[in-house]
């Protein structure tokens, strides 16, 4: 049995504007697939913050971008992330229809202490890589789509964190009156 996701979004080449310790690529592809400016979104620079540590390895000192970029896409979008977990083998019964995101490592990761790289898929083929490189993906390669954002996931933490997105920086979020920080 295969199932059946069709994704309707249009895709516009983009490229990360941060290529170091801590790059953008996750914010570019999101933003290749919603066809828009990725500085209206929340900054993964400065989110997904990381330091290099005396032994050589790369410690996040930042709050994560994952929590950020769920609620942007929540309130700005009406959709969230998902990210598909599961062995290579699997996705070939995945019929995804449209663009979508992949994860995974690249020629940078081993001296990146591991990191994962974002790219925008086609039916479950690369078909935009946002670093100048342009070298995508090498394996551990996970599939991730952003989806219409179900009524039923209302009761997630994402529902109580406010939009850091440059719109709603220091204005009180609107779903919650609370001022964001």
């Amino acid at each position: 049995m295969v199932a059946r996701v069709e994704v309707f979004f249009g895709m516009r080449e983009l490229t990360q504007t941060s290529t170091g310790l801590v790059g953008n690529c996750w914010q570019t592809a999101v933003a290749c697939i919603l066809d828009i400016d990725p500085d209206v979104m929340p900054s993964q620079m400065v989110l997904d913050r990381c330091e290099r540590q005396p032994d050589g390895s790369v410690k996040r000192v930042g709050p994560g971008y994952n929590n950020a970029l769920q609620a942007y896409l929540q309130r700005h979008h009406g959709l969230a992330y998902v990210e598909l977990h599961m062995p290579v083998e699997a996705y070939s019964y995945l019929s995804i229809s449209g663009y979508h995101l992949m994860t995974g490592t690249t020629v940078r990761s081993a001296e990146m202490d591991g990191m994962r790289h974002v790219v925008v898929g086609r039916d479950g083929k690369v078909v935009w890589d946002p670093h100048p490189s342009r070298a995508g993906l090498l394996d551990d390669i996970h599939w991730a789509l952003l989806v219409p954002y179900p009524a039923q996931w209302r009761i997630w933490k994402w529902d109580d964190m406010p939009c850091v997105c440059p719109e709603h920086a220091g204005l009180p979020d609107p779903r919650s009156g609370r001022a964001n920080s």
